[in-house]
């Protein structure tokens, strides 16, 4: 079985990590095994989803709810004060509207459901908002900044 290239192991640790590229995106991280083999596999599996991903990134796609939701945690929601909640807020989110789902689906009805979802784990209205809400408004507008080209003005009234 041929080696696949962009796999390594670090220093003194025994687990295989992953480093390539793909259409000008980087990907790297572990794998979390200490098995070449099964790191060689995972590696193939990221490869994959890294090309199915990649042209949404990049807006050549419709943009899905999980790209979408990367693409805002990447630019915007890591930055804040209360990433750490934001990161479980986000996995929620992904877990309930599904990270396939084209972020142009996501209309009322969607929103209604999440926030009833919610509203069931016995949590206040605030934290729903903020849980639930916030991220959500964020994460589309976000989106649809990105898919609008830039308004510069051409001198012409």
């Amino acid at each position: 079985m041929p080696k696949i290239r962009g796999i390594y192991q670090r220093g003194g640790s025994g687990a295989w990590f992953y480093d390539f590229q793909c259409r000008g995106h980087r990907f790297c991280g572990t794998t979390g095994t200490e098995s070449r083999r099964e790191a060689e596999n995972i590696v193939k599996g990221l490869r994959d989803k890294a090309k199915s991903e990649v042209p949404q990134l990049r807006g050549d796609a419709p943009m899905s709810f999980g790209a979408a939701a990367t693409r805002w945690w990447v630019d915007r929601g890591q930055h804040r004060k209360d990433c750490r909640d934001i990161e479980r807020f986000l996995a929620w989110l992904q877990t309930e509207v599904g990270a396939k789902l084209p972020i142009a689906r996501i209309d009322n009805n969607v929103v209604a459901r999440l926030v009833s979802r919610r509203r069931k784990d016995d949590v206040g209205p605030a934290t729903v908002n903020r849980s639930v809400v916030e991220p959500l408004r964020a994460i589309l507008r976000h989106s649809e900044r990105l898919d609008k080209p830039s308004q510069k003005s051409t001198g012409e009234s």
